[in-house]
């Protein structure tokens, strides 16, 4: 009998250590998430990046011309130098700032993947209409 409980005892054991091995090696779907962020950030890291200041104010960004060469990672900077809310947002794209308060600073980054020149623009109330445009030449 006393081999017996020596038996189960041993075996329990083992289950409890494969158990936690498995069980330390899976990925939930937070992990996944989590390394996904993680290996998105080291490839942004990688590779040099491009820094645009841009200010923006009633009604005009300055500069109002951004050159950047095809293949180039560029981070634009925008910063509200302005008295109203402003964003920063590139027509035909997904590129765009969240809209923010006079004083704030918000950057959006991408890659210059085409030739050819885009329109930016602030997307505020008639902000574009008053002249808060400016051109991307992706040359």
């Amino acid at each position: 009998m006393e081999l017996n409980q020596t038996t189960l005892i041993i075996g329990v054991v083992a289950l409890l250590i494969i158990g936690f091995f498995i069980f330390s090696q899976a990925t939930t779907p937070m992990q996944e998430q989590m390394n996904a962020m993680e290996q998105e950030m080291e490839e942004m890291m990688d590779g040099e990046v491009r820094v645009i200041n841009v200010d923006g104010s009633e009604f005009r960004f300055n500069p109002s011309t951004i050159r950047v060469t095809k293949g180039e990672r560029v981070r634009v900077v925008f910063r509200n130098v302005g008295t109203l809310p402003h964003d920063f947002v590139i027509e035909g794209t997904n590129i765009r700032t969240r809209i923010i308060s006079p004083g704030e600073t918000d950057a959006v980054e991408f890659i210059a993947d085409r030739t050819g020149e885009l329109t930016f623009y602030c997307s505020v109330g008639n902000h574009r209409a008053n002249g808060m445009e400016g051109d991307l030449v992706i040359e």
